[in-house]
């Protein structure tokens, strides 16, 4: 059941945000760097590929497949980064890229990545069974932080 929400969640954003994102790009033909289009191209590629990982995982809930697709949304998240990186490191060396380009660009990042969440989703419910997810992300706090007080000193 919970993946099945994910994947309305999915769909919203395709249908809400993705859509309106390529239609805006198309009909103000923008016209993406190479480097940008094909982390785009790279990103979507390995995003399907993952679609069919988490269906696979949905129907044979096999630990290894589930630790994979978590493993791939790193990935995922990874070359996110590295597009970001790259994207802004050539905004510096050329002055003349607009700026609705340029956020066109890391909006369509985003999304992709945010679909690939949504499928990794699967996962989570299978390696929490198996006890293979730990409680929080949260690194232990090493040294106690003083308490702060709400109050404001006068």
């Amino acid at each position: 059941m919970s993946f099945t929400t994910n994947l309305e969640h999915l769909g919203d954003i395709v249908e809400s945000s993705l859509a309106d994102l390529i239609s805006r790009s198309l009909s103000q033909n923008i016209q993406f760097a190479t480097a940008d289009m094909r982390a785009i191209e790279e990103l979507h590629k390995a995003t399907q590929n993952n679609m069919k990982l988490a269906f696979t995982v949905l129907m044979n809930g096999r630990v290894g497949n589930a630790r994979e697709l978590l493993e791939q949304k790193t990935a995922i998240r990874e070359m996110e980064n590295k597009a970001i990186n790259a994207h802004q490191r050539r905004l510096r060396e050329q002055v003349n890229s607009p700026a609705t380009d340029s956020a066109l660009f890391l909006d369509i990042l985003r999304d992709i990545k945010r679909i690939n969440s949504h499928l990794a989703s699967v996962a989570y419910p299978i390696l929490d069974r198996a006890g293979e997810l730990r409680a929080s992300r949260l690194r232990r706090q090493q040294t106690p932080e003083p308490e702060q007080s709400n109050v404001q000193e006068k």
